[in-house]
């Protein structure tokens, strides 16, 4: 069940959200003006489940992009040095994604800043989503196949590889179906031949060595076919992914 915590008028805020909570967000007085010289500090992070990621979506705005004295500013804070995802204003983006489990929020009104009917700031929620949940648990992830190509990725590509993840997908497409692969882009910088972490690509429903197609170690672009309806795509890493590349985007769909 979602849960919505309010948290209006408050400007330094540390919030850890669980999984299926929903968090709201608002600038200081809202709805109504913001007071200038204000420097707020969001810090939003998902709560003990691995390989969760935060969703940030935009209710109501109404900073203007090219104001400098107000801006929401939106930062990837798991990085070694944060990543700028953009900014919150009237006209651009309405939604944001962490790339992994944190993010940072920063609100400047500068000294005469107005506030004014149309300054009234900003509104959103922030919810907590099982992106990479299975890259930490026993189990596979079964996504069905269809005509129609979808895509996924490794764990936070395309930052740098996450350690110690085992992940397992399972493309299941219907009965006397094959299922087409494509890896569309992979950065494998440290994968030292897949010591440090590779991708493996299996014919069938498990990850026996008889069946692999492939083990991927360097940056290649690749296309696999499987002899049935099923295909085991493993990505694993250790914990020596130190400056390592971002890991792989790939493609599926059936024929």
């Amino acid at each position: 069940m979602v849960t919505s915590l309010h948290q209006s008028g408050s400007c330094d805020v540390r919030i850890a959200v669980k999984s299926g909570q929903e968090v709201e967000l608002t600038s200081p007085n809202y709805p109504h003006n913001f007071p200038s010289q204000l420097h707020c500090f969001y810090d939003l992070t998902t709560e003990f489940t691995a390989g969760e990621i935060l969703r940030l979506t935009i209710l109501d705005v109404s900073l203007s992009c090219d104001n400098p004295d107000t801006t929401l500013e939106v930062f990837d804070a798991f990085s070694t040095s944060a990543m700028y995802l953009g900014k919150v204003c009237v006209g651009g983006l309405t939604t944001f994604v962490s790339p992994r489990e944190r993010l940072y929020l920063i609100f400047k009104s500068r000294s005469g800043a107005s506030g004014g009917t149309t300054s009234r700031g900003f509104k959103l929620t922030v919810k907590s989503l099982p992106e990479f949940t299975h890259c930490y648990s026993e189990k596979a992830l079964v996504m069905p196949v269809s005509l129609q190509p979808q895509q996924f990725i490794s764990p936070y590509y395309p930052l740098q590889v996450a350690p110690n993840v085992h992940c397992r997908w399972l493309l299941k497409a219907p009965l006397g179906h094959r299922i087409h692969l494509d890896i569309l882009h992979a950065d494998m910088k440290g994968s030292d031949d897949c010591v440090n972490f590779g991708l493996y690509i299996y014919d069938g429903k498990t990850s026996y060595d008889d069946e692999k197609l492939a083990a991927v170690c360097s940056n290649s672009s690749r296309s696999f076919c499987s002899t049935s309806s099923y295909l085991m795509v493993v990505f694993t890493s250790t914990a020596h992914v130190l400056h390592s590349g971002g890991g792989v985007k790939l493609r599926y769909y059936s024929s």
